[in-house]
């Protein structure tokens, strides 16, 4: 009986030490509903130089492969003031152990978010690299 009850002990021990996390309760399509805690558009901008980030769409594949697509602009200070339709997509593959994901792209160090229920939140440079922003994306 003691025995027994130290197997089981050991294995309850072993299961509960997991950190590990299915990646199928990540996948799916994200879209970024606030930066900073303030709704989209996201501006930021210099004497220079101006960029607004309007929407941006987070995608995690069952493959663990993920895209990230951004839109918005950026209008360049002058003689003559120049907007641009901003169009941005990263890529790369991501890990998932408890409710960190890990985001890797090559070339570039790597990102982690926090997976609550169907949102993700992530810290990520503020459009011209300014800052820091926090976004969070929900399913």
């Amino acid at each position: 009986m003691r025995r027994g009850f130290m197997v089981m002990a050991v294995a309850v021990v072993v299961a509960c030490g997991s950190a590990t996390t299915s990646p199928s309760v990540a996948v799916g399509s994200y879209s970024l509903v606030t930066v900073n805690g303030a709704p989209l558009p996201r501006t930021d901008s210099t004497a220079a130089k101006k960029a607004v980030v309007t929407s941006a769409t987070l995608l995690l594949g069952a493959s663990q492969t993920w895209f990230k697509i951004s839109s918005g602009e950026t209008t360049t200070y002058g003689t003559t003031p120049i907007t641009q339709v901003l169009g941005d997509t990263l890529s790369g593959t991501w890990t998932i152990s408890g409710s960190t994901i890990t985001f890797d792209r090559v070339g570039a160090a790597s990102v982690s978010a926090t997976l609550s229920g169907t949102s993700i939140t992530l810290s990520q440079p503020s459009p011209l690299g300014l800052s820091t922003d926090v976004a969070v994306f929900t399913r």
